[in-house]
């Protein structure tokens, strides 16, 4: 009976912050559309609401958006899917070999600290103004940040759990099978939604810079046309790519460490 009004209780909490934060859209939404048609804000550059929806008609129609969509998906998916594995090689490498540590543990550190989006100019120099440059600097933004953590959470392990299994004739492959890839597999997939974020901005900020194709590409074609209106439609857009990528790698991550006993 307890458990039934708690979940009751629960559920009318989530029901009430749902509401909550859906008057606050509904209100700033409205606060925005009266200032641009009281002139209170120049709509030149701060467009409205109804303006907004129109471009976001006129994209969807017209197929644009929906390209542009596919694109950014495309890219952030590829990327992401090549840095992680990458990323995860990498630092497994690098946290079970002290030398290899000593030799591109500095370099991956200096790499960390560069603006990685520096690097598209030279990719499309490579590539051109296709795909390739753009999931090449998602690839390495996720890298670096992948291989640092997945390093870290290698050198974490239990170095008693480590000399156990020696002890009983693991060699080298079975702790990397059995000891350090779950060990940060748990890592991978608690991190999963922090990661995708890094890769969606490094898709869209590669899609700024002279794409052909892709959300970012939208954005920019706005920009040079001064119509605020599709820069924002595009970037709301964006917004609720972000949140359903969130909501879909935290129902997946709920799933994944159903496993884990209870602390």
């Amino acid at each position: 009976m307890e458990a039934g009004m708690s979940t009751r209780r629960s559920r009318a909490g989530s029901t009430r912050l749902f509401l909550a934060r859906a008057l606050f859209v509904v209100v700033l939404v409205g606060l925005w559309q009266l200032a641009a048609d009281r002139r209170w804000v120049n709509a030149n550059f701060f467009s409205s609401p109804t303006d907004v929806w129109d471009s976001l008609g006129s994209l969807s129609g017209s197929g644009e958006l929906w390209r542009g969509l596919q694109s950014t998906v495309l890219v952030l998916v590829v990327g992401w899917v090549i840095g992680e594995l990458a990323g995860l090689a990498l630092g497994i490498a690098i946290g079970l070999s002290k030398r290899l540590d000593d030799i591109l543990g500095p370099i991956i550190v200096f790499a960390n600290a560069v603006p990685r989006i520096l690097l598209l100019p030279i990719f499309v120099v490579w590539y051109g103004f296709g795909p390739e440059p753009k999931v090449l600097l998602v690839v390495t933004v996720m890298v670096v940040f992948v291989a640092l953590n997945v390093a870290a959470g290698v050198r974490d392990v239990d170095g008693l759990l480590v000399q156990n299994m020696r002890v009983h004739g693991a060699n080298r492959l079975d702790l990397i099978r059995h000891v350090f890839l779950p060990a940060v597999a748990l890592w991978v997939t608690s991190s999963a939604r922090v990661t995708v974020g890094y890769a969606l901005q490094a898709t869209i900020g590669s899609e700024l810079l002279g794409a052909e194709s892709g959300l970012g590409s939208l954005i920019s074609h706005g920009q040079v046309s001064f119509k605020s209106d599709q820069i924002i439609a595009v970037l709301l857009v964006a917004a609720v790519l972000a949140v359903a990528i969130d909501l879909l790698l935290a129902a997946l991550e709920r799933r994944a460490v159903r496993w884990m006993p209870a602390t």
